[in-house]
């Protein structure tokens, strides 16, 4: 693991051209901190917001000296609960960070103790909530949008073969364009939280709604009754509600034969 992550080491002007490139393509550049003296390279980056993992949720030391810089945290839950968060939230708030963004995580392959509800609960009490996922179940990530989540993490790399860390429970990059889009058309679909049919849908009532039509001969003044009527498609004709609220009782107005359709 020790060779492995040093021949990923990045030096300062490593990291300085990484940043120019991320500005150019209008990229955002975030950077998780893992020990304290990530901090002031961090700093010198000048980056949006501060990041740490679940694994770093009780460096307090580390998280106060983010705080600092008075950015707003993105934290990892997974290790914690709210009670747990709170506290952290209150502590960073305190020695002068911003808000906490919190992405849901969890490290099980158990779907009974993943408790996805927590990303609405959260939501609920006022934070900014994502998911950051483990693997490549993609259609987790999609739950969670609809569970309310605005940000996801996700892992990219160029193969998946490579012997490295992360790279085997990456998206390459074909499967990681598929994924945005099907994430965009998640949060597109969400819509409002109100009921309400599609246009689509009205237009196709036309079609497959059902009419009145007689099913007896019947003349003009005889009272309507309902066992007058067997109801067809197509739904451009008088439905049975309107049939039961308006015309039940009433008296046809002109005669109707056999397989007529009922024009009120």
């Amino acid at each position: 693991m020790v060779e492995m992550f040093k021949g990923l080491e990045f030096s300062n002007a490593d990291w300085e051209a990484i940043k120019s490139l991320c500005e150019t393509l209008h990229i955002g550049m975030i950077v998780t901190s893992h020990v304290l003296s990530a901090v002031d390279r961090i700093e010198s980056l000048n980056l949006p917001v501060n990041k740490i993992c679940t694994w770093s949720v009780d460096h307090w030391q580390m998280i106060e000296r983010l705080a600092s810089n008075g950015k707003p945290l993105i934290i990892d839950t997974g290790t914690i609960d709210i009670d747990e968060l709170r506290e952290l939230e209150t502590f960073y708030r305190s020695a002068g960070g911003g808000e906490l963004i919190i992405l849901f995580d969890f490290h099980t392959k158990d779907s009974l103790d993943r408790n996805f509800s927590a990303i609405s609960t959260l939501t609920n009490s006022g934070f900014a909530v994502g998911y950051t996922p483990q693997g490549r179940e993609d259609w987790l990530d999609f739950m969670s949008v609809g569970l309310g989540a605005t940000i996801i993490e996700k892992r990219l790399t160029l193969s998946r073969t490579r012997p490295k860390n992360g790279h085997w429970k990456a998206h390459e990059p074909s499967e990681f364009a598929e994924w945005v889009q099907c994430l965009r058309d998640c949060a597109l679909a969400l819509g409002d939280p109100f009921l309400r049919p599609t246009k689509a849908d009205l237009e196709l009532t036309k079609g497959w709604y059902k009419s009145a039509f007689l099913n007896q001969e019947v003349c003009e003044g005889q009272v309507i009754l309902n066992e007058h009527f067997t109801f067809k498609r197509p739904g451009h004709g008088i439905s049975s509600k309107e049939v039961y609220v308006k015309w039940l009782g009433n008296t046809y107005m002109k005669p109707y034969v056999n397989g007529q359709l009922f024009e009120g």
